[in-house]
């Protein structure tokens, strides 16, 4: 995941930052909320929607103005 970011970075489709981190903050929530689903199948609708929640934050903090590569 850490070359994805720093290739969306290179790209200008990602705000400048450390991929490594990056990669981190995004998939260790979604790996959690899996493991709450497989656990606890009745919250699934909850967690699809934290989920939702994340990635907006998550893209709202990172992505640049208009999400497309700058050239």
């Amino acid at each position: 995941h850490e070359k994805l970011f720093s290739e969306l970075i290179r790209a200008g489709a990602m705000k400048k930052g450390d991929a490594h981190s990056m990669a981190l903050q995004y998939v260790c929530p979604i790996l959690i909320s899996l493991s709450v689903c497989d656990r606890q199948p009745e919250l699934e609708e909850r967690v699809m929607a934290e989920l939702d929640a994340h990635i907006r934050q998550f893209m709202a903090s990172y992505q640049t103005r208009n999400g497309s590569p700058q050239m």
